[in-house]
């Protein structure tokens, strides 16, 4: 796990910028521990870097690096070295941070396309006094960025940033509007913060000060679908997508030594993954988020801890189950700053556990949804242009049914009009909407400006990613991994898996009830019947539960403490502080009460922990 950091002030005092320069190496310190280095570059710019490598068999120069007058700082994993040493007639034993520096400066920016790798870098030009932030073709690698008019500053973990601006950075109101309202608020380069963002995944950004002002300008070195993939037959592609994947997880293997840990949720993307780790020979700690059935008895019906059962007893293998005795409380959280991300706990146990293993590189299978394994619908082959195969999809859904030519063809028309009605309308989830938490005049001013997005995880991948669809988790892994000792692999995100899924006919993926077809034939003869059978999202061994009615009200309770901690002043006229205080226990007889009220306390928990990263990076800034 490595990190990089580096600012650029205008007008401010040497000391807040070597202050700075402290502050960010505090932030990022446990992302690499190999080796690191900060260096002032001249009266207004410093650099930063923390090193961690898998492999002794390469030599590196140094965290920070320099090549012709520039200084640069990267985080690299390469997975195709022997091509690119090939191509640079370089050191077999060069480091992944030179190859990729060496690359970039023998053949330009946009030779990034060509580079197979989780990575992310920055150097400086101090006579051109420009500074050029780059990433990965999907973003695994966080690179965040603060830009106001007297300060640019750039780092891998986002809380050095939030004291930049010498006070609490604000929030973003726009997003913060969008999520307790149930709209979507999934974006690609924005944050929770005012003035701080994400430098765009497959893109290359520089930010050039002149004049005591910042010029900012982005270019994209590769973009998703830009070719339509077309093979002769449906066998063909499902051996193209297993030669991918198969290659996706080698390449990712030979690039990390020792015990590797994998996620197995008993969902067909980990399990694919477990099983080929398995069949490459190499050796793994197998982490499920499901309780143990020694805890937990097997469910009658669905449940995904007997394919993880049926996936141990094929491969003759194990899988640790989630052991909650050791929760993270609310408190732990405030006290480490953790960002306000998803799946922060389960992330953590899992990190934990696979490191306390042995394991240095954690794969999982996220990306799968929205490539590989997408679950398509009807409506998505009419998006796509695929008239006959969507008028072919209705005629099989009627296959031997009476009056079939007539059925069918009414129904495709009768489910056109309502699909396209509803995809039309912006994305709301009530079931999230907490909007009574928003103050009336906050609403008023705010609600002009932001504008709600579509959600385009069923019937355009592309659109979905683009919109940031697989951020939230790679963002959350990456400071998980780092913070538990490991770094995250994300094998269906290699970038040549998610092109090749999402420019393949989209008919591939379903045939009636049948979906993600493509992916469970690529692999049907090396997993198990019940994993090949799952049709599930959920974890459906929880689907049973009866909640015990006293922990839910000391769950409810506690989760009173949140409305204490909330800074009045720093959230000002955006919350509506006489409803928030109008919060009571529900009656436990009241699903519905219950439910508004978890609802509402599980926004103000994203909140505090929102309002907490910025606090305590000034505390730590003024200690």
């Amino acid at each position: 796990m490595s990190a990089i950091f580096g600012y650029t002030f205008c007008n401010t005092a040497a000391k807040k910028q070597r202050d700075t320069l402290c502050e960010l190496e505090y932030w990022n310190r446990a992302y690499g521990k190999a080796a690191s280095d900060r260096m002032e570059l001249d009266q207004q710019s410093g650099i930063g870097c923390l090193i961690e490598h898998f492999s002794e068999a390469f030599s590196w120069g140094g965290p920070i690096l320099e090549a012709e007058g520039s200084f640069a700082v990267i985080d690299a994993l390469l997975f195709n070295r022997d091509e690119l040493i090939n191509q640079l007639s370089c050191d077999p034993k060069i480091s992944d941070e030179e190859l990729l520096l060496g690359m970039i400066r023998s053949q330009g920016l946009d030779s990034l396309e060509r580079i197979n790798g989780d990575f992310a870098g920055a150097f400086y030009d101090p006579v051109q006094k420009t500074w050029t932030l780059f990433r990965d073709h999907m973003g695994v690698r966080p690179l965040y960025y603060y830009l106001d008019d007297d300060v640019f500053a750039f780092s891998t973990d986002i809380r050095g940033l939030t004291s930049i601006c010498g006070e609490r950075c604000p929030p973003n109101p726009e997003l913060i509007y969008q999520e307790l309202s149930g709209l979507n608020s999934r974006t690609l380069c924005n944050t929770e913060y005012a003035h701080i963002f994400c430098v765009r995944p497959g893109s290359y950004a520089q930010f050039h000060m002149d004049n005591g002002a910042f010029e900012h300008r982005e270019s994209r070195y590769w973009r998703l679908n830009r070719k339509k993939i077309r093979l002769r037959t449906e066998k063909a592609y499902e051996d193209e997508m297993r030669r991918l994947i198969t290659d996706s997880i080698r390449r990712r293997l030979d690039a990390v030594p020792g015990i590797v840990g994998a996620e197995l949720s008993g969902g067909l993307d980990s399990s694919v993954i477990s099983i080929l780790i398995h069949r490459l020979g190499r050796e793994a700690c197998h982490y499920s988020w499901s309780v143990s059935p020694e805890i937990r008895p097997l469910r009658d019906g669905d449940d995904e801890r007997k394919v993880i059962l049926d996936i141990c007893r094929q491969e003759n293998t194990s899988c640790h189950f989630e052991d909650k005795s050791q929760l993270f409380q609310l408190q732990d959280i405030l006290d480490q700053c953790f960002p306000a991300h998803t799946d922060t706990y389960s992330l953590s146990y899992g990190s934990r556990w696979m490191h306390a293993q042995g394991a240095r590189c954690v794969f999982t299978g996220h990306g799968g949804d929205e490539g590989v394994s997408h679950r398509g619908n009807h409506y998505e082959l009419f998006y796509h242009g695929e008239y006959f195969s969507y008028l072919r999809a209705y005629w099989e859904d009627y296959n031997g049914r009476k009056l079939r030519f007539l059925r069918a063809p009414i129904r495709a028309i009768y489910d056109l009009i309502g699909f396209r009605k509803l995809y039309s309308k912006p994305f709301y989830m009530s079931h999230f909407d907490a909007h009574e938490l928003l103050s009336e005049s906050f609403k008023a001013k705010i609600s002009r400006f932001a504008k709600d997005k579509k959600i385009y995880f069923h019937y355009a991948p592309v659109l979905y990613i683009e919109q940031g669809g697989t951020r939230q988790r790679m963002d959350n892994a990456a400071f998980q991994g780092a913070f538990c000792g490991v770094r995250y692999l994300f094998p269906y995100v290699d970038y040549r898996v998610m092109d090749f899924a999402v420019s393949i006919p989209r008919y591939l993926y379903r045939t009636g009830r049948f979906d993600r077809k493509i992916f469970r034939n690529a692999f049907k003869d090396i997993i198990p019947t019940s994993l090949y059978n799952v049709f599930y999202k959920d974890y459906a061994s929880e689907r049973d539960i009866v909640s015990d009615p006293k922990r839910k009200q000391q769950t409810l309770i506690q989760a009173l403490r949140i409305r204490e901690l909330l800074d009045r002043d720093y959230w000002g006229d955006m919350l509506d502080w006489e409803y928030i205080d109008s919060l009571s226990l529900p009656n436990l007889d009241d699903p519905k009460a219950v439910h508004r009220f978890i609802t509402a306390f599980s926004h103000l928990n994203r909140c505090l922990l929102i309002q907490n990263v910025a606090t305590k990076a000034l505390e730590v800034q003024r200690g």
